[in-house]
């Protein structure tokens, strides 16, 4: 299968697939991803009707990127190994959206990005 490529308003080149979609959600697995849209886990690879440009692609090469810090890094990782844990032992969760956790990392600890 031929691989789809977009362009995004920056002219930065997309590959279409799982990998570049804003449903997708990483996990510590590298061969997979979760989607937030068919809660399920899928390979990087992937391709769907549902794909979507990531918000972060979106804005690539807009040369206004700012860099995530450490500990805002590992407290995403915490949520989501978390989730998939009580996932995993049958509990029923509702996943956290990245808007989610952002905003409780941001009320809890301040900004997620590095000080410039």
């Amino acid at each position: 299968m031929k691989v789809q490529r977009v362009m995004n308003e920056f002219g930065m080149v997309v590959k279409v697939f799982c990998a570049s979609c804003k449903y997708k959600d990483v996990t510590r697995a590298y061969s997979l991803r979760y989607c937030n849209d068919l809660h399920q886990d899928v390979k990087p690879c992937d391709v769907c009707k549902l794909w979507k440009m990531s918000d972060q692609l979106k804005r690539a090469g807009q040369s206004q990127g700012l860099v995530k810090c450490n500990e805002y890094q590992m407290f995403l990782l915490e949520v989501r190994e978390k989730e998939y844990r009580d996932i995993f032992s049958g509990k029923r969760v509702k996943v956290k959206s990245i808007m989610e956790i952002r905003a409780e990392f941001e009320k809890k600890y301040g900004s997620i990005y590095c000080p410039m």
